[in-house]
């Protein structure tokens, strides 16, 4: 039987290996050589999604992981792709992104005028104030932000800019997959919508009828704005930009969108009065 001992003399050990394939990185560090890319979205789970485990032990985790909103390519996503594989034996890259991210439900033109309004310059726009240099074109605000029509066609995008980047070489694996929320599995990117599951995959599918989405609490920038909580997918939302309500039992229920208005009337069950919070009606 080991003593103890002999178990912290392992550990020590264990550490001294670590700090060697941190230190060299042709060794590792990652267990799995891998760098991943996802959306920095709370649905989507990485280790579930992808069978890993990112945060482990010392010296025993599976990937380096970059979240951002969406998922795609910025510079800092190929900064850290860029060292990654080129100085930490990384040899693949997986992308992941996911349906009903909050990347489809808003336009990116209205998303820059609420900064105008607030007399932000987005036309020189501060990026990082420790490098000034760093600046976007004239009237590039709206592209910068990374909003996105289609899911799909978003990660596809995505992977082809990271196969053909001069910075990632390219003998480096490199794919993507679309992590459906609605029903916990993972699938590869296509553009054939027969393959696509009914999923919130474009934003298309959200029934975006308004200029800007109720999902996105732009407001006016005053605090009593009247809001409540989308009774399916928990989204608190502002009451004048709702897609549609239902009335129950004396409370008027608002939802964010038509696939969440759809989702009820298909099983208002699901949702009991008590718990969706409505407003009397």
């Amino acid at each position: 039987m080991a003593t103890l001992k002999d178990e912290l003399t392992a550990k020590v050990v264990e550490y001294e290996h670590w700090a060697k394939r941190r230190r060299f990185g042709r060794f590792g560090p990652t267990d799995r050589k891998l760098w991943v890319l996802a959306c920095m979205d709370e649905r989507l789970p990485i280790n579930e999604a992808l069978g890993i485990q990112v945060d482990s032990p010392v010296g025993h985790g599976d990937a380096h992981c970059f979240r951002n909103a969406g998922g795609i390519v910025t510079d800092d996503a190929i900064r850290s792709a860029m060292l990654s594989t080129n100085f930490f034996g990384t040899n693949e890259i997986v992308i992941v992104q996911h349906t009903q991210c909050g990347m489809l439900s808003a336009n990116a033109n209205d998303l820059e005028a609420y900064f105008k309004a607030k007399g932000i310059d987005t036309d020189e726009p501060i990026l990082d104030p420790t490098l000034p240099e760093l600046r976007l074109d004239k009237g590039s605000f709206a592209k910068w932000i990374g909003m996105t029509d289609d899911v799909d066609e978003a990660l596809l995008k995505t992977i082809e800019v990271f196969e053909n980047h001069p910075l990632i070489p390219d003998d480096v694996t490199i794919s993507g997959w679309v992590w459906e929320v609605e029903t916990r599995r993972l699938r590869p990117p296509t553009r054939d919508p027969v393959r696509r599951a009914r999923t919130d995959a474009t934003a298309r599918d959200y029934g975006i009828t308004q200029p800007q989405p109720p999902r996105w609490h732009l407001g006016d920038g005053k605090k009593d704005v009247a809001t409540t909580t989308d009774p399916v997918c928990g989204m608190e939302l502002v009451i004048d930009r709702a897609a549609g309500h239902r009335d129950v039992d004396g409370h008027r229920h608002y939802f964010c969108s038509q696939v969440c208005l759809d989702s009820y009337d298909a099983d208002p069950s699901r949702y009991l009065p008590s718990k969706t919070g409505g407003v009397s009606a």
